[in-house]
């Protein structure tokens, strides 16, 4: 009876603290009218959701021209709901916080009526568009106006009435437009109308964003979180109950007067939106938010780069309770150790602590609101007195040992050390662990590793040091035989410090020295090490690994074999049994399948990934490729191990990045000659196989090819010998395997192409998630395991085999005959060595005291070599300038010792041939720094031995502020040519840009596009960006000697120009004529194009700076006297002063404003056409403008 009495007293209690408790007030401003789009909120309300957070919820009415984040910013609401501008806010510096996107794709359209005849964006030009301030400023309807060249400033902006009349009763072209709402009333209307989508131009961004302040989640987090919960589920009650939801905002939400129907049809739009592409109600991915923020910086809308961490809120398990906060509260500063040398973990370079593990406090901090200080300029074993004597709070990177636990607390780790033994190259002795016994090894005092060698390694000698790189050094100069350190900090060191006597022995099999790396804490607060523990656990997997690639790249995921996956990938892993691949039967080496088993070196690869994913892959049979792609389409597979990039596969495959480039080569029969390039071939008939992406590569580039398929290599090959097609393009070792297996000796490899197949992971397109697993996994492997894998293939196929018997018969007499021989004349050649060595020796002792006197006087270097050119005598200004400790580290060595690499060969013959005539050579020191020098050498003789001596000048001084003055001209020459070359490309860049994010959104997030689209986009942009990368490269080449000529067509070079400026043109109204004959020239088409493009833009600055109404340029192309070719381009901009139109070809000279001209182009232009094409660039002044003539 007690106990039922205290739990009906709980009971009670617990009703009266949750019914006394006292309900916040907080609002949420609405970012339109009343309707199905705030619905969500309306049945949190209703519902009582908000109520049992104890939270009152006020619903403010949207008002025109109200700045709904600077209300929120002021607090003067808490919460709001913002488009995707949002991103732009937060990079102007707005403080916000996205907490929520409640629709995956925008509902904000562009409306038309059939009857306007508008019938794509181009159309837009001049017409009235009816709009809100707010929807102007949505990147989503600006990216989709860019995209196809336009912008709001080429449209007549209205104010919108929110009327959908005006669009009816033609007061408007164009009305901005949700198409949750006024497509409804059209279709009730039953009138004809056109919707204009940012989601169909690839521009799919998330819309109706729940956000609130940055100062909301730091002093009600909470409060925030409860909120957040309550919208989401009365968001999830309205979708599942929406005639109900319907029924209340008719009720009382129904400012708009909107009927059941309209409400109805909004409710399923919106759903659809809502749940498009995902499950999981407002979520908001990272990867999407980086693309959204990428066409924002894109059309210059933002000013500052994002953390989107920082953006984007996440519920933190850090989450404090009252005592914690309260503690940290009364902390003043955290001081955590910041060491001086122990990169890339935790360093100090001019005063500023870095690392990976200075970065992952800061975050770790900046989560629980730690104020920290780093301590500075002590070593390690000073660090540990200061933790134990209370004068540091944190250690920062620190190892878990029993030793450590009197005085420091210990999180959880965070980092996984790779322990790895560093000796020097020639040592060939140590191995592992177990070789270092009676070797000295160097450790840094008071690290664990000094430790764990004392303990379980007695034997060895231990060497204390300051730090691990004095530890390097010690053994980099002899005084210690190897050391021990984590293979990141030592490498870092290594290249830092230009170390390069020293190699790393990774395998530690001794799991004692596998540590992890934690935060330890004072002992007398134990509350520091539980939100320091909060803190780590409070990071997520995204954030871990995007510090980790920034310290250490890939190459610990690469040596550790250790891939970092997250969360979502980790649970995939562990879901996912068997990935199922469909390969290629018949493309051995390289993949086959031969009695049911998996074989080739992309066999050999998926072995290396399924081991690392730990998931089996099961093969799929198939009778060819063809089969193959059928069974992906038909998601029968998962992936396909070796695939290649085209558009058609694009529907159904997403691809990893390559993992095997092999070039195309061809084969013929062996009477045909030597093939250099594909366009010697270009209208024969060629063999592929069927449903290969080399048809793609070949028809895409030569579409006049003549393309013959078969079902496998080798039945292509056999209709080579049959003399029914001239030769058969695939990889070298597929062909040469074909070519070798069916002893098909009358074929040859006839030439290698210049185009490369590509080929990744091929994976279905509704597993993203795999996608990024297997891209991880790839890029974990090395270029040693690729060539292992490679070579393999390759020498196992051509492998003939031995007759061991015969071998045990005959080779080992006659092998140990040679062994015998070899080593008598070796004894030999040692005994003449020796004797050489020591006569060497008495003649340097006998020369050494003049030769000091004569030349440790001088200001140059000066080296003494024997005739085989080993040093026997050096100066000291030679080993100061070489740095080198004594003159033994010279002696004896051959004169390309100090000579670096690239300038060996020049130096041997100058050596050889010049007498006391000086040249310039590259030199290099001991810590392998390289300098130039200027050398001469003479030859003498001392002792009846002849001898070359040689002096050395440093060069670097001079050479330095010659490079800064060559610099200093190049640069402002390269960044004039990059001006003009960027003048013609503004707009269509933005163009082709805004059509790449397209496709890469479309793409990452799963969207479907159809092959029209695929085909139209993929062409534009390709056609344009080689244009515009050949055109870079070509003036890059300008400068490159020994260019080869070729012939081309004059006004086929006219044409392309034209095609390509041709936006400005009708951007402009400037009417552009040509009069043209066929001529063919020998030169440099692409640079004689910029010569064009250069004398164009120069005219149609001219024109538009005139005002003229009617505009013209006009080109013409004929034969001289001489028939020559002779172009002219006129134009009525108004001409040249006399005065200065003999300067126009100066570099530098302008006419415009520094903004829009740089002088430039017509020096360019000028070099061209005079020095690289040999013809002659002239201008003169007609009656209304100018007239420019290129003769050539």
């Amino acid at each position: 009876m007690k106990h039922k009495l205290i739990l009906v007293y709980i009971f009670f209690f617990a009703i009266s603290v949750n019914i006394f408790a006292k309900e916040e007030k907080i609002s949420l401003q609405l970012q339109w009218l009343d309707q199905f789009q705030f619905a969500g909120y309306y049945m949190a309300k209703e519902k009582g959701f908000y109520k049992n957070v104890n939270l009152d919820v006020t619903l403010k009415k949207f008002k025109k021209n109200i700045n709904i984040v600077d209300e929120v910013i002021s607090n003067t609401v808490q919460y709001g709901i913002g488009r995707s501008s949002l991103i732009m806010n937060k990079s102007n510096g707005k403080d916000i916080i996205a907490l929520a996107a409640i629709f995956q794709s925008s509902p904000l359209v562009f409306l038309t009526l059939e009857s306007s005849n508008i019938q794509n964006i181009s159309d837009f030009r001049n017409k009235r568009i009816m709009i809100t301030d707010d929807a102007m400023g949505t990147t989503s309807l600006k990216a989709m106006l860019i995209s196809k060249g336009l912008s709001f400033d080429d449209t007549i902006i209205q104010k919108h009435s929110f009327d959908i009349n005006d669009l009816i009763n033609h007061k408007t072209d164009i009305m901005a437009s949700y198409i949750s709402n006024q497509p409804f009333i059209l279709e009730q209307k039953n009138i004809k109308y056109k919707i204009f989508a940012p989601k169909d131009y690839g521009f799919n961004f998330y819309n109706d964003y729940l956000f609130t302040s940055n100062n909301e989640l730091q002093y009600h987090p909470k409060r925030l979180q409860n909120f957040l919960d309550a919208s989401l589920k009365g968001w999830q009650y309205a979708f599942n109950n929406i005639e109900e939801s319907v029924d209340i905002i008719l009720e009382k939400y129904n400012s708009q007067g909107k009927s059941k129907e309209a409400l109805i049809f909004e409710a399923q739009t919106l759903k659809k939106l809502a749940f498009h592409n995902t499950d999981k109600l407002g979520s908001i991915s990272k990867k999407k938010l980086n693309r959204i923020y990428d066409i924002h910086s894109l059309m210059g809308l933002t000013k500052n780069n994002i953390d989107m961490n920082e953006f984007l809120y996440s519920y933190s398990k850090s989450s404090l309770n009252k005592k914690e906060k309260l503690f940290i509260k009364n902390l003043k500063k955290i001081k955590v150790h910041n060491e001086k040398n122990w990169p890339p973990y935790n360093f100090n370079e001019h005063g500023i602590p870095k690392g990976f593990s200075i970065d992952y406090m800061d975050l770790l901090a900046k989560k629980i609101g730690l104020s920290i200080e780093y301590v500075s300029d002590n070593s390690w074993e000073q660090y540990l007195e200061m933790i134990k004597n209370k004068d540091i709070d944190i250690m920062l990177n620190i190892v878990n040992m029993p030793i450590r636990r009197d005085y420091i607390n210990f999180t959880s780790s965070y980092s996984k050390l790779l322990p790895s033994i560093f000796t020097r190259k020639d040592n060939k002795k140590i191995k592992g662990i177990n070789d270092l016994d009676g070797k000295v090894v160097a450790v840094p005092k008071g690290f664990y590793t000094h430790t764990l060698l004392e303990k379980y390694y007695p034997k060895v000698k231990v060497k204390q040091t300051e730090d691990i790189l004095q530890a390097l050094q010690a053994v980099a100069f002899k005084k210690a035989d190897a050391a021990i350190s984590d293979f990141a900090v030592a490498n870092f060191l290594l290249e830092k410090n230009g170390i390069t006597n020293l190699k790393a022995v990774i395998n530690i099999i001794d799991k004692n020295f596998q540590k992890t790396l934690t935060l330890g804490s004072r002992k007398d607060l134990p509350m520091l090490r539980d939100v320091l523990q909060k803190g780590i656990n409070s990071i997520n997997d995204e954030e871990l690994l995007n510090l980790r690639r920034k310290w250490f790249g890939h190459k610990l995921e690469v040596l550790n074999k250790e891939v970092f996956f997250t969360k979502n990938e980790k649970e995939f892993i562990q879901k996912t049994k068997i990935i199922k691949m469909c390969v290629d039967p018949l493309w051995a080496p390289l993949e086959s399948i031969e009695n049911g088993q998996y074989k080739g070196m992309i066999a050999d690869y998926m072995s290396y990934f399924s081991k690392l994913m730990d998931i089996p892959f099961l093969l799929v049979q198939t009778s060819s490729w063809q089969q193959s792609l059928e069974f992906i389409k038909d998601k029968k597979c998962d992936i396909l191990p070796a695939a290649a990039f085209t558009f058609e596969r694009l529907k159904y495959v997403n691809f990893t990045k390559p993992y095997l480039l092999s070039p195309f080569v061809i084969a013929t029969t062996n009477d045909k000659g030597f093939i250099e390039n594909f366009e010697q071939i270009s209208a024969k008939p060629i063999g592929m196989v069927r449903g290969y992406s080399s048809i793609d590569i070949f028809t895409n580039k030569y579409p006049n090819i003549k393309i013959i398929e078969f079902n496998s290599v080798t039945q292509a090959l056999e209709a080579v010998r049959r003399n029914e097609i001239f030769g058969v393009i695939d990889t070298a070792a597929t062909i040469g395997y074909s070519i070798n297996k069916n002893k098909l000796h009358d074929l040859k490899i006839a030439g290698k192409l210049n185009e490369t197949w590509e080929m990744g992971i091929g994976v279905r397109n509704d597993y993203t998630i795999l996608l990024s697993i297997l891209q991880k996994t790839i890029n974990t492997l090395t270029s040693k395991e690729r060539d292992e894998i490679y070579n393999n293939w390759i020498s196992v196929k051509f492998d003939r085999g031995i007759n061991y018997n015969s071998f045990l018969r005959i080779g080992i007499p006659i092998i140990s005959i040679l062994i015998i021989i070899i080593f008598y004349l070796w004894n030999i050649k040692l005994k003449k060595e020796i004797k050489n060595k020591r006569h060497l020796e008495k003649k340097l002792k006998a020369s050494i005291n003049d030769f000091k006197m004569l030349v440790n006087s001088t200001l140059e270097a000066i080296f003494i070599f024997d005739k085989n050119g080993y040093c026997i005598e050096a100066n000291n200004e030679a080993i100061k300038l070489f740095s080198f400790d004594s003159p033994s580290e010279i002696l004896g060595e051959h004169v390309l010792r100090l000579i670096d690499e690239n300038s060996r060969a020049d130096t041997i013959i100058n050596l050889r041939g010049r007498k006391g005539e000086p040249y310039e050579a590259n030199l290099i020191k001991k810590d392998k720094t390289v300098f130039p020098g200027l050398i001469k050498s003479i030859h003498s003789t001392r002792g009846h031995k002849y001898i070359k001596i040689i002096s050395i000048i440093d060069l670097s001084d001079l050479k330095e502020k010659e490079s800064l003055l060559f610099q200093q001209s190049k640069m402002a020459l390269m960044g004039e040519m990059m001006s003009a070359i960027a003048h013609q490309w503004r707009q269509p860049l933005n163009a082709i840009a805004a059509l790449n994010l397209k496709v890469e959104t479309l793409l990452e997030f799963n969207e479907t596009i159809n092959a029209e689209q695929y085909s139209t986009v993929g062409k534009e942009v390709g056609t344009q960006l080689n244009y515009m990368s050949k055109t870079i490269d070509d003036f890059r080449d300008f400068f490159v000697p020994n260019k080869r000529k070729v012939n081309f067509s004059i006004s086929k070079a006219i044409k392309d120009v034209y095609d390509m400026l041709s936006p400005q043109f009708k951007t402009y109204d400037i009417i552009v004529t040509m009069d043209t004959q066929s001529i063919t020239v020998c030169g440099y088409p692409n640079e004689f194009k910029q010569v064009l493009i250069n004398i164009i833009n120069n005219s149609k600055d001219a024109i538009l700076s005139k005002k003229r109404k009617n505009k013209y340029i006009h080109i013409k192309v004929e034969k001289d006297i001489e028939k020559k070719a002779l172009i002219s381009i006129s134009d009525n901009g108004g001409g040249i002063e006399e005065d200065i139109i003999s300067k126009i070809y100066d570099p530098y000279f302008t006419t415009k404003f520094k903004s829009q001209g740089t002088g430039i182009g017509l020096y360019m232009s000028k070099m061209i056409i005079e020095k690289s094409m040999s013809g002659k660039l002239s201008v003169s002044n007609s009656k209304d403008g100018v007239i420019f003539e290129i003769l050539i």
